[in-house]
């Protein structure tokens, strides 16, 4: 896959501490919900996925950059960002996502949320009444790259 994709040069700390910053702004959006459904459901849901769709993003491409001599490939894709990491991370990433309680597998999860980053980020325009996501879920998938992220980052 590696081939048939653009791959940018990383500054992963700056990637990670963004990573971070949008984590946080979606984590505060997802306990917002608890509290506000039928509010969140029609304001917030936008806000809340790109924020936590960009926070995974991010930590795949630093994980990436570790992994790949400063690079990571040009794209939204969270699938096409998975796929390209060691197996070893991938099993990490995957046994820690199972830690949380979600209605989605992880397997779910990246197909359900795979390019939510560009889908809500223009929910407005036009025909998207096909766009689904699931931001509890979303959530710990942006925790889960967060934590193993965090780890590597005290243990290079």
């Amino acid at each position: 896959m590696r081939a048939n994709m653009g791959w940018n040069d990383v500054n992963t700390t700056m990637c990670a501490n963004s990573a971070r910053v949008f984590l946080l702004q979606g984590e505060g959006l997802v306990k917002y919900w608890s509290k506000q459904s039928l509010l969140f459901l029609s304001t917030y849901m936008a806000p809340c996925t790109v924020n936590l769709a960009l926070a995974c993003e991010l930590y795949f491409k630093a994980l990436l950059s570790g992994e790949h001599n400063g690079q990571a490939p040009k794209t939204h894709h969270l699938q096409e960002l998975f796929d390209e990491l060691q197996s070893q991370t991938q099993s990490e990433i995957k046994a820690e996502y199972t830690t949380f309680s979600t209605l989605l597998s992880f397997d779910n999860c990246i197909l359900t949320h795979d390019n939510a980053f560009v889908e809500w980020r223009y929910y407005y325009e036009g025909n998207k009444n096909s766009i689904s996501g699931h931001p509890p879920s979303l959530y710990y998938l942006a925790l889960s790259l967060n934590h193993i992220y965090s780890k590597r980052e005290a243990n290079p």
